[in-house]
């Protein structure tokens, strides 16, 4: 094996080496974010109730105090 073919090769290895660790720092930042952004089964509860409250006809103000009065409220 001449040296142009071992250095080649080696400089392949270094570049899918890097290109690995890229793609695995990427997959946790993917992660982090995607764990930021996912609603908890108690939040998207509380979002249909307060939904639900306010299609019939509720205020904001009157929805807070009666969740935090029964203790459901993330508030």
């Amino acid at each position: 094996m001449d040296l142009v073919a071992l250095i080649a090769a080696g400089v392949a290895l270094a570049a899918a080496l890097v290109a690995t660790y890229v793609a695995i720092a990427a997959l946790r930042e993917l992660k982090k974010i995607r764990a930021q952004t996912r609603l908890t089964r108690e939040e998207r509860e509380e979002r249909g109730v307060r939904q639900s409250l306010k299609d019939e006809g509720f205020t904001d103000e009157e929805i807070a105090d009666a969740l935090r009065a029964t203790g459901t409220s993330r508030e």
